[in-house]
């Protein structure tokens, strides 16, 4: 490698880390890791212990698991009963979040009062427990709620994260072809050598605001606090190697074909179009996973070995378990040799283009 291009790929690096969009979204973005990998310590400081304080002179017994504690003043709800009717009063907004819990306590006790009081057969008793229901689920969801709130929150933060660095990607190589930047360099650099500086640049840019925003997330998962840290054990090392490789590769393809597109804008103005085009498969598979926590399927299941279409699925049936080791292993080789395969369709469309107004 010569000098020259080290230099044009150090300048291009720094060009993209200083700017202010990036550096604005990093530290947004990192923020933003750092609240959902201490969830509970922050929301322990600044918001409510999640318990509904409820005043009444009942007797329910156990009331802990329903996150109700019950005080001679309660803040929150208060309980009456009348005529065998409860009579609630909700007096804050923690008492209507904690309306639910409360319900099913009165719940609970009638149902202890009605089996106490014998007056039903076992059959009508359990119809009116809901015993007779019997679930069969032929779609194995290995995440609990807990899990599947963090997946989201986690989706839509390298989501977000990978727009931005899209968008200022593309403004960059669109900005420098649309004010003769380019023409300047390529006095010295041949098209394809500035193309290469452009992708490298771009990946090492990608790749420390990837690094980054994770540090909250890796300093989460060695902590393991409950108290302190959000709840990652369904996220084995194994998952984790998996996650990472495929979000790599499947960012990179993203950019290189971000670079191609940007290359053919005739105005500076006209790069908000392309990046929406690069956008759209990174949204689609991004509401897939919200609706389908799992890979493509029927007609779409194509889209698996696509790496730009295919970030956000994968992700969600690893941390699903729904996608065998060999599965994923020969996803990730496919996705490898499209992306080899895209940087040089992209490079011949690139220095076709770069130049040209």
């Amino acid at each position: 490698m010569s000098q020259k291009l080290r230099n044009a790929i150090s300048i291009k690096f720094k060009i993209l880390m200083n700017s202010i969009s990036i550096r604005l979204s990093l530290v947004l973005m990192l923020l933003f890791s750092v609240g959902i990998a201490f969830w509970p310590f922050i929301s322990d400081v600044f918001g409510s212990d999640g318990l509904v304080s409820v005043q009444t002179e009942i007797d329910f017994g156990d009331v802990e698991k329903y996150n109700i504690e019950i005080k001679d003043e309660g803040k929150d709800i208060k309980i009456a009963v009348k005529d065998g009717t409860y009579i609630i009063d909700v007096l804050t907004k923690d008492g209507y979040i904690g309306l639910d819990n409360v319900k099913n306590l009165i719940y609970k006790k009638n149902i202890d009062s009605v089996i106490e009081s014998g007056t039903l057969p076992d059959q009508e008793l359990m119809k009116v427990m809901n015993q007779n229901i019997e679930l069969n689920y032929e779609y194995d969801n290995k995440l609990d709620e807990n899990s599947y709130n963090f997946l989201m929150a986690f989706v839509m933060l390298y989501g977000f994260l990978i727009i931005l660095l899209i968008s200022r990607i593309s403004a960059q190589v669109a900005y420098e072809k649309g004010n003769k930047v380019t023409e300047v360099i390529l006095t010295s650099l041949k098209r394809k050598e500035l193309y290469f500086a452009q992708v490298v640049a771009s990946i090492f840019v990608v790749i420390i605001n990837l690094v980054v925003v994770s540090i909250p997330m890796g300093v989460a998962f060695i902590i393991d606090n409950p108290n302190i840290t959000t709840d990652l054990s369904f996220f084995s090392l194994e998952k984790l190697v998996q996650f990472i490789i495929h979000l790599i590769i499947a960012t990179i393809s993203l950019v290189i074909f971000a670079i191609g597109l940007s290359s053919r804008v005739k105005q500076y103005e006209d790069v908000n179009a392309y990046t929406a085009v690069v956008i759209i498969p990174l949204w689609f598979s991004l509401v897939y996973l919200i609706f389908n926590l799992d890979l493509y399927r029927g007609v779409l299941y194509i889209l698996n070995y696509i790496p730009i279409a295919s970030i956000f699925p994968v992700l969600g049936a690893v941390l699903n378990e729904s996608i065998s080791n060999a599965h994923f292993w020969v996803i990730e080789l496919v996705t490898i040799i499209l992306t080899i395969g895209e940087y040089f369709v992209i490079k011949r469309l690139y220095t076709n283009n770069i130049a040209k107004r």
